[in-house]
């Protein structure tokens, strides 16, 4: 899923997986790169994300776009 407003992008994905499984995948920033075709690399100071986190992800043009996560799920 892609959604564009005027001041940001949303991105999702659906997984067929435990929760708990896909949690771990989607929080953990190193695993980005292996299920986000739009995301090669990432910065951030922290490993896992949670509401508030930001950072910059490296997109296959080689640009290097903010991210800041706005909501979270920590109920999983």
């Amino acid at each position: 899923m892609l959604k564009l407003s005027k001041d940001h992008i949303s991105v999702g994905k659906a997984f067929t997986a435990a929760p708990l499984i896909v949690w771990d995948l989607v929080t953990d920033t190193t695993q980005w790169p292996r299920w986000g075709p739009t995301v090669k690399a990432v910065r951030t100071s922290q490993r896992y994300i949670s509401k508030s986190s930001e950072g910059q992800v490296l997109t296959p043009l080689g640009l290097w776009l903010p991210f800041v996560v706005t909501d979270s799920m920590s109920s999983i």
